[in-house]
């Protein structure tokens, strides 16, 4: 079990609380299982990737690309970690507001916790998989790029299974940043790799991509306007001054 301690204390310990000042106490044992769910996904990340990172010496030619260096096992690592922060506290945000707000059964008379409840664990436990992937020492190596295609996609999948429940609208514009993540992303891939016939190459592009919406996301999510609230109430505003008229 000591294995398992300091993931487990970074996803339970560091994480939970975390979430728990955007969530009400009501909702803490939720919390706690998809905390514990994050941290046996970064125990397996740890594990995979560190001693590659550590102790790879100065030989890299064992290296799945080693005219880059570590370097695509590094942004593989930052992707899958940045993704597990940034899906865990909006999973805080989402049940926080849908479920446990004093104002939730006004603003959301038509919702389902165990809906959103099940697919949230389905959710996570893709993180638990992303995990596994993330040795690039072991094929396929478009193991990785698939699983971060399908979490990006679930939100996708989630908005459309709850489209005529009231908390949807929480989810539609993830959803909508996500799709075209994954779209835009998958278009990179797709490029790259004709040019090169490079999955590395290829991979990186995409991933770059993906980090940086995750990172813009969380940035946003710190200020406390998650699922990206500034970009929808951009294009609102720019659909109604259309709709007005000059």
């Amino acid at each position: 079990m000591q294995e398992y301690g300091l993931p487990l204390v970074f996803g339970v310990f560091i994480l939970v609380p975390a979430a728990a000042k955007i969530m009400a106490d009501g909702f803490d044992w939720l919390l706690w299982l998809y905390g514990i769910i994050v941290g046996l996904a970064i125990k397996d990340l740890l594990e995979y990737s560190l001693p590659h990172l550590i102790h790879r010496g100065a030989d890299q030619s064992y290296l799945p690309h080693p005219q880059l260096g570590i370097y695509p096992e590094v942004i593989r690592f930052f992707t899958a970690l940045f993704l597990m922060i940034r899906f865990y506290l909006g999973a805080a945000f989402y049940f926080g507001l849908a479920h446990e707000a004093d104002s939730a059964a006004r603003e959301f008379p038509r919702r389902n916790f165990g809906t959103d409840f099940v697919l949230g664990i389905l959710h996570f436990l893709g993180f638990v998989i992303l995990a596994m992937t993330i040795n690039m020492h072991e094929p396929p190596v478009f193991a990785f790029p698939l699983v971060v295609s399908f979490i990006l996609g679930y939100d996708v999948f989630w908005y459309v299974f709850t489209f005529k429940l009231d908390t949807s609208d929480l989810t539609r514009w993830w959803a909508i940043m996500n799709a075209a993540t994954l779209v835009l992303g998958g278009f990179l891939y797709l490029l790259i790799y004709v040019l090169t016939h490079d999955p590395v190459r290829a991979e990186l592009y995409a991933l770059w991509l993906v980090l940086l919406v995750t990172l813009l996301d969380l940035g946003l999510m710190m200020n406390k306007k998650p699922f990206f609230q500034p970009i929808e109430a951009m294009v609102t505003r720019r659909r109604r001054s259309r709709e007005e008229g000059p």
